[in-house]
């Protein structure tokens, strides 16, 4: 006789076999291997069907509220992680793949996998709206002609792209203020959506970047909420950094938004300081040199605090 317990302990004639953690039984390594292990696995597979079934059942009648994307890049539902987005899918157009529930009907996984990649759909809606916003005006061609190249840029950049190289000579005024309307800012350093650098949005937009981009080499990079800067540990692609809300400023990536701030201040009538400059973004006066010259400041202009 097979039996799964309230808190997921799968047991075969009062044994332990392993566990079921969301739709995934996941085996006890010590009776895994051989041929009792197996028929072990399978007596414990038809014991689980009845409660996969309940759960999947469950997901399909799940609350918005009762389901989350982490930070690990899955699903959670009721705090059990079911699903996974799927790698390299596009970033406003992320599909999931069910994790576990190998044993289950077809018809139960798609209905399953249909209500997550529903939510999911909503989530994108709601937390990257400009973005979607900016992409369908581009997709239905209600840009301006000189416009829609930077807006295809954007679109593919997780909403971010460097002044120096956004090349906005041939484009015309017209063009700027389409852009402004999609909620485009075109600083004096980054070209970005400032609504996208909002906690909330920034940690969508980095996990459905990161499925779209995998790497496993590097750790997902996601700022704390609120934070005004960060030390770069390891070089970092700018999509990466911009799909958090970052850039990268030497060493440092700097929140776009208050990289701006910080252009605003230095090219002030008035300019403050290198201790209020370096307070506005976080960091220690020592670091400052660095911050503003990977910016294009000249090292006379950081010590002047110009």
């Amino acid at each position: 006789l097979a039996g799964i317990s309230e808190d997921g302990e799968v047991t075969v004639e009062g044994h332990f076999v392993g566990r079921l953690e969301g739709l995934e039984f996941k085996p006890d390594p010590r009776t895994s291997s051989g041929l009792e292990g197996r028929a072990v696995r399978n007596s414990a597979m038809r014991a689980l069907r009845p409660e996969v079934s309940r759960r999947l059942a469950q997901i399909v009648h799940a609350t918005d509220e009762g389901i989350v994307l982490g930070r690990d890049g899955r699903v959670h539902v009721n705090r059990a992680a079911v699903a996974k987005l799927t790698q390299g899918a596009p970033v406003l157009k992320p599909r999931l793949q069910m994790i576990g529930a190998e044993e289950a009907s077809e018809l139960e996984l798609n209905a399953a996998r249909e209500r997550l990649e529903l939510w999911l759909a909503q989530l994108v809606a709601h937390d990257l709206r400009p973005l979607v916003a900016l992409e369908n005006a581009w997709r239905d061609g209600r840009l301006p002609p000189d416009a829609r190249g930077l807006a295809f840029r954007l679109i593919e950049n997780a909403g971010a792209l460097d002044r120096a190289a956004g090349d906005l000579d041939h484009m015309s005024e017209a063009a700027c203020n389409s852009l402004r309307r999609h909620g485009v800012r075109l600083g004096v350093h980054t070209i970005f959506l400032p609504a996208l650098v909002k906690p909330r949005a920034a940690h969508t937009l980095a996990l459905l970047r990161r499925a779209a981009f995998p790497n496993a080499e590097q750790p997902l990079f996601l700022a704390r909420p609120g934070a005004l800067s960060v030390h770069l540990e390891q070089r970092r692609a700018w999509g990466e950094l911009a799909a958090a809300g970052y850039r990268a400023c030497g060493h440092i990536a700097v929140r776009l938004d208050l990289v701006e701030k910080l252009a605003e201040a230095i090219e002030s009538d008035a300019p403050p300081d290198d201790i209020a400059i370096a307070r506005l973004i976080g960091r220690p006066v020592r670091e400052l040199a660095g911050i503003l010259g990977s910016l294009g400041y000249r090292q006379a202009q950081a010590e002047e605090g110009q």
